[in-house]
């Protein structure tokens, strides 16, 4: 029969269905004016306001406010998703029954012999199943039939939307396995983020011991929360991590995280790592403490700041801890900074506080014995503007107060004679242990730097942009006495490039079109002027450039004259959307007509080759950078002349389906073969057939013949997406201590630990 469609009566609708007015259509209906009841038969469709009903026939029984469907039921309102065999709910109310039914709601699957609706929140179930893991949040009736990593039979369950489900007789199964009975079991039932403990991780260091965390989530709200993560080390003691984390919106978002330990380390230099015995072990201000912190907040329009702070309570932290503050092997300093950037379309502004906390352990940066800080460095730039026909002009400014909090952490032998300071003219600070050794010093420097840039007209496909700057460099220092100084430079820069670029097709698919660009470039540069009054701080010894130390580089000032030439090469390829470069080649050589001994820039006579390559084709990516020393250095031990170079490459592979491959190698080769470095890394990720993919690093010195740090780890998951995963990992770190760690997650909804940031 054709399908009708009918509007009944809305306005007598609205009286008898409590003020909700209804529509259905159907192949066939009849109507009861003695009883009040429609009886629809074939395709039946109702909806009553954000409730709509399907099935093979629907009763609407005015008279009592109810409603009957058979056959092919479903039924959907709002995020839920009901389909069932026969179902009767109230017109007028929440409740309602159905029978042989499904729901779906998000990640929720419910079934049952029968579902008992009490309200939109609150379900009696009898002879059902639960689970959370419909991570795709399919919603149709097959979602029952998908074997979701986990799922609960029950023979009774008192469910309550966005609260916890009571299961009675309940049996839990793991995909299709049954591994385990309970005559009771409560879980969460929630698709919001919620309070409550995590599941716990294990883990094993050698020098800190076994270790287990039990982790406890607290939802403050949808955009922040906060994490403890109390670890227990049976070396070492407690390991408290408070994780706090808010999202307020794109533009303000932040993390800080604070560790306590109960660990003290020793007070003798020679052996600080060794626990303290005499000396009780609490947590927090009486044993040892680190912060790391980052924020970013938007100040409008362009503007915004950004906030970094990691600081330690003990330089040998970071032996045992680095991963709290994020640091690699070789990381010379913690560094804590905030800037302001505001930006304009001529002018850019920007302030910023920097704090280089030393470690004692790291490498030694070869310009601070100490901790030092730049409260506060402030950089103003004037955008380049025409100027006149030909020229442009540009402006630089920089301010910044340099001062050391406290004594540096390295020991540095203290000079026992002032006349001795004066005589080498060295500069005197209060602090004895700074008498001798580089570090960064006190004071206070301005810069300002104009630039007059030429736009000198060419043939097309040349480029000559000469460049004149002059700067002032004015400071005032605190020792040996409270006094200004100043120093002046003139420097100029004569860059020409010749642009070359040709475009061919091939045959190759997905480079039919390819463009070529070839820029070959040569600089010529020198200093013109350098001058400004003397003072200690830029005392002079043997010709050897500054003797004392600076606040960076800037300070020395040094003459210098050299020529520079640069090949440029880029490969792109075209499709109909977009351009892409995928091959860059560049090379490059510097000549130093003037030399400088305490410069590392100036050197030598010839500069090293320099190479950068970046290879995109197909599913690989390769990128080697490289620096060859033409001019050798003497090894003073065994009196070989080597030829100093740095080498790092890498290259990976990476399928459609995740799986990856990565070669890296690094040779830094030095004439005193202790500075030398011959490492390579391998890695790998591998997705498998079964519940778990495999994963692997390896660093190798091929120096010393022995592997460095290697990991191998076991991730544990459903494909291609779960709700449950477990980690095991094992292997060395670099300060070659065996670990193994164990981390377990399951979904129980949206997971509470799931990051924000």
């Amino acid at each position: 029969m054709t399908r009708l469609f009918f509007l009944l009566f809305a306005g007598l609708l609205v009286r008898t269905a409590c003020a909700v007015p209804i529509q259905f259509k159907a192949d066939y209906y009849e109507r009861d004016l003695q009883t009040d009841v429609v009886r629809a038969h074939g395709h039946a469709w109702l909806r009553q306001g954000p409730k709509e009903v399907w099935a093979d026939e629907l009763e609407i029984d005015f008279a009592n406010k109810r409603a009957i469907a058979n056959g092919n039921v479903h039924m959907r309102e709002g995020e839920m998703d009901l389909w069932c065999r026969h179902a009767s709910y109230n017109l007028a109310g929440e409740d309602g029954v159905s029978e042989d039914a499904t729901l779906v709601s998000g990640q929720m699957v419910l079934t049952g012999q029968t579902i008992n609706r009490l309200s939109i929140q609150k379900y009696e179930v009898e002879d059902g199943s639960y689970t959370n893991c419909n991570l795709s949040q399919d919603r149709t009736r097959e979602a029952v039939a998908c074997t979701h990593d986990w799922k609960i039979h029950g023979r009774r369950f008192i469910v309550t939307i966005e609260k916890y489900a009571h299961i009675y007789d309940a049996i839990f199964y793991a995909r299709a396995l049954p591994v385990m009975y309970s005559p009771y079991l409560v879980v969460p039932v929630k698709s919001k983020r919620q309070s409550g403990l995590l599941p716990p991780h294990f883990s094993y260091v050698e020098n800190l011991g076994s270790g287990f965390t039990l982790p406890y989530f607290l939802a403050l709200a949808d955009w922040h929360d906060l994490t403890l993560k109390p670890t227990f080390y049976s070396k070492t003691g407690y390991h408290l991590w408070g994780h706090y984390r808010y999202i307020y919106s794109d533009e303000k978002l932040g993390e800080v995280s604070l560790f306590l330990l109960q660990r003290r380390f020793s007070a003798n230099p020679d052996d600080p790592e060794t626990e303290d015995t005499t000396r009780n072990r609490f947590l927090g201000a009486i044993g040892e403490a680190a912060i790391n912190a980052r924020n970013k907040y938007s100040l409008g329009g362009r503007a915004h700041s950004r906030q970094v702070l990691r600081l330690v309570s003990n330089p040998y932290y970071t032996r045992d801890y680095k991963t709290d503050v994020g640091l690699g092997d070789d990381a010379a300093s913690l560094r804590s900074q905030l800037s302001v950037t505001l930006p304009s379309d001529n002018l850019l502004l920007t302030a910023e506080i920097a704090h280089h906390q030393s470690l004692i352990l790291s490498k030694d940066s070869g310009s601070d014995g100490g901790a030092a800080t730049k409260l506060p460095v402030i950089s103003f730039s004037k955008i380049t503007q025409p100027f006149g026909q030909y020229f442009a002009f540009e402006a630089d400014t920089q301010f910044t107060n340099y001062f050391r909090p406290g004594s540096g952490y390295d020991p540095i032998a203290a000079t026992s004679s002032l006349d001795e300071l004066k005589r080498e003219k060295k500069h005197t600070d209060p602090n004895s242990a700074y008498h001798e050794g580089d570090y960064i010093r006190t004071g206070r420097r301005l810069q300002l730097e104009p630039k007059l840039i030429g736009n000198i007209p060419m043939p097309p496909g040349f480029q000559f942009q000469p460049v004149l700057k002059a700067g002032s460099l004015a400071y005032h220092f605190d020792y040996p006495a409270s006094g200004f100084s100043h120093r002046e430079y003139a420097e100029t820069e004569l860059p020409v490039s010749i642009y070359l670029s040709k475009s061919f097709g091939t045959g190759i698919p997905g480079f039919e079109r390819i463009s070529h660009v070839l820029q070959p470039r040569f600089i010529y540069s020198r200093s013109l002027y350098q001058g400004g009054t003397d003072h200690p701080f830029f005392a002079i010894r043997d010709n050897r450039g500054l003797l004392n130390p600076r606040f960076d580089i800037l300070d020395q000032i040094t003459p210098f004259e050299y020529m520079r030439f640069e090949l440029i090469n880029r490969f792109r390829r075209k499709s109909e959307s977009t351009i892409e470069r995928f091959l860059l080649v560049q090379l490059s050589e510097q000549y130093n007509l003037r030399t400088s001994a305490d410069d590392p820039r100036y050197q030598r006579r010839l500069g090293p080759i320099e190479l950068l390559a970046d290879l995109k084709i197909w599913r690989f990516t390769a990128q080697v950078q490289a620096n060859f020393q033409l001019e050798t250095t003497r090894n003073t031990g065994t009196g070989e002349d080597v030829r100093e170079n740095d080498w790092s490459s890498t290259i990976e592979y990476r399928s459609p389906s995740g799986d990856s491959l990565k070669f890296g190698k690094q040779f830094h080769i030095r004439a005193d073969d202790a500075a030398s470095v011959k490492s390579g890394t391998f890695g790998f990720y591998k997705t498998l057939p079964t519940f778990f993919n495999l994963e692997g690093d390896l660093e190798y010195s091929f120096k010393t013949g022995d592997p460095g740090a290697y990991r191998l780890a076991l991730l544990f998951a459903a494909k291609p997406v779960s709700c449950w995963a477990f980690t095991l990992s094992v292997g060395r770190n670099a300060l070659k201590q065996p670990f193994a760690f164990f981390v377990f997650t399951l979904n129980f909804g949206n997971f509470p630990g799931s990051n924000i940031l």
